[in-house]
């Protein structure tokens, strides 16, 4: 994603001030944290930096978060939250002198996450910057971080919603979706079996592509990992709702208007896997998906979970 030419204006008013040499000390990022948001900050990290090229050597340290001067803070709990500790450890980095002069900048990814403490330890930054120190604050929920914080930061807003799923997921997981009809026990099976094949592939695809950083301890990037595991996992299960949302418009006849469905495209597929199910059995296909999300997120076996919440789904159809 080249985010300079696909958020122009946002791009623009950063380079601008930068160039005045009036850039702000910290700046909240609305968008996807893994997607657009840290693409654009990317981007900034580069323009700081004179990294230039994308080949040039400054560029790829920054793609690959191997930057000297530049703290990444995400998510590494099962909780899900970022730790006073963490912040502390960012706040620590920032108060040294820049190992290669210059800028030294904290990248914080889903920044509504930080518990009360850490958002507490955060402010201490804000209150008190020190020079040639940038913060960027990704997140998809500005309006959950404390208010004391976003007053402090000036606000680019690139996207609003929750993060798409990563498109190397999207289709073969359609193609899923698409099979399952709810009609018999063995689209169940078949389903589920198909599911937990695929958050296995992405769960090896994620230990594969996440490189361990240098300083980083194993426990450290196991957590990591661990995270981005959880992160696409749950946009898999934002998607399976979707669809279950799109078949109760096709119940209700409303799918008419394309603009009111998240997959108008497959309208054929939709209206035919409506079609028999009421108004009562289309919610509670609804309610199956988010409890099946519940239970993922209780660590409860993916291949269990998908098999209770389909033959739920088939032994309520009416």
């Amino acid at each position: 994603m080249n985010a300079a030419s696909e958020f122009a204006e946002q791009w623009e008013g950063v380079r601008r001030s930068f160039e005045a040499d009036r850039l702000a000390h910290a700046y909240i990022v609305v968008g996807s944290p893994r997607g657009n948001a840290a693409a654009f900050a990317e981007a900034v990290l580069k323009l700081i930096y004179d990294a230039g090229d994308h080949d040039a050597p400054v560029a790829r340290r920054i793609e690959h978060r191997a930057h000297p001067d530049v703290v990444w803070v995400e998510p590494r709990s099962k909780s899900r939250l970022i730790r006073v500790d963490e912040i502390r450890l960012l706040n620590q980095r920032l108060q040294q002198t820049a190992l290669e002069g210059g800028w030294k900048a904290g990248v914080i990814l889903y920044a509504d996450r930080m518990n009360d403490q850490a958002a507490n330890a955060f402010l201490k930054t804000l209150e008190e910057p020190s020079g040639q120190t940038l913060l960027l604050l990704l997140t998809e929920s500005p309006q959950a971080m404390l208010p004391t914080i976003r007053s402090r930061c000036q606000q680019i807003v690139l996207s609003r919603g929750a993060a798409p799923l990563a498109g190397e997921w999207l289709e073969p997981l359609l193609a899923i979706l698409r099979a399952y009809g709810g009609r018999d026990p063995m689209q169940v099976f078949v389903a589920s079996e198909a599911l937990r094949g695929l958050l296995d592939a992405i769960k090896k695809s994620i230990e594969s592509s996440t490189e361990k950083r240098d300083d980083e301890e194993q426990p450290a990037y196991d957590a990591r990992v661990q995270s981005l595991v959880i992160e696409i996992r749950s946009q898999v299960m934002a998607v399976f709702l979707q669809w279950q949302r799109d078949l109760l418009c096709c119940v209700v006849d409303s799918a008419s208007e394309a603009r009111v469905l998240h997959f108008p495209g497959e309208i054929d597929v939709l209206q035919d896997q409506a079609r028999g199910l009421t108004l009562a059995a289309a919610l509670r296909r609804i309610a199956s998906v988010e409890d099946m999300a519940r239970r993922l997120e209780r660590n409860v076996p993916p291949l269990v979970t998908f098999q209770a919440g389909l033959l739920t789904q088939l032994s309520r159809r009416r």
